[in-house]
């Protein structure tokens, strides 16, 4: 896009140039960082953290390798992988992801898969609220949306949200290294403790509880 200087009366906002999504692959295809892909706009993805990438990354391989020699139709998908959610005009990236049965590619292409099953984020203190809220909605979007994993980078909790009905989600709290983490759409468990092992610096979540951040100042 070529420079040029913005009027009096022409806003930022009005320069913003719009993609469409197959201008937005193809770009993504040579970029040199990651970005989404929000309703016509591309935006860039912040970098993730050590434990952020170190315990998606394990997530990945875990599962993975559950289902390499499985004859059950099921994929597992890492960071690289977009998905496309058709309602909220938005290609993004999850942490990883499971398709269960056969993957479904955006009009039959091989760039975004709009059928996952099960999603995973890793969050931080930064990216939690709206990996509950807003993020949480437009996976719900997704017909085949049937399960939703959120995982703390800081300390030992994972919560679980299976859906029940259209209108309801069961969670399901894991906190300690001492616990199993089970996956309903997949069947599969997995140990927390190997969900951290490569993690550093993990906080005790009961310390967090008796003691949170900014009490008393």
């Amino acid at each position: 896009m070529t420079a040029r200087l913005i009027t009096k009366n022409e806003s930022k906002e009005d320069t913003v140039k719009l993609y469409t999504l197959e201008e937005y692959f193809l770009l993504e295809e040579t970029a040199p960082y990651k970005n989404e892909f929000n309703n016509g706009k591309i935006v860039p993805m912040a970098g993730g953290t050590y434990n952020h990438n170190t315990i998606s990354g394990t997530i990945y391989a875990l599962l993975f390798m559950l289902f390499f020699d499985s004859e059950q139709q099921i994929g597992i998908y890492n960071s690289d992988q977009k998905v496309y959610i058709k309602d909220y005009s938005r290609g993004t990236y999850t942490d990883t992801f499971a398709v269960v049965g056969k993957e479904e590619m955006y009009k039959g292409g091989n760039q975004a898969i709009v059928n996952p099953t099960l999603i995973v984020e890793v969050s931080s203190d930064s990216t939690e609220k709206f990996d509950r809220t807003a993020k949480f909605r437009m996976y719900q979007s997704l017909p085949s949306f049937q399960e939703y994993v959120i995982v703390s980078q800081t300390m030992p909790i994972v919560e679980v949200f299976h859906k029940i009905d259209d209108n309801k989600w069961q969670m399901t709290s894991y906190v300690g290294l001492d616990k199993t983490v089970r996956f309903e759409t997949l069947h599969v468990e997995l140990k927390m403790s190997d969900i951290y092992k490569k993690a550093k610096n993990l906080q005790d979540p009961q310390s967090a509880i008796d003691f949170p951040e900014g009490e008393g100042e």
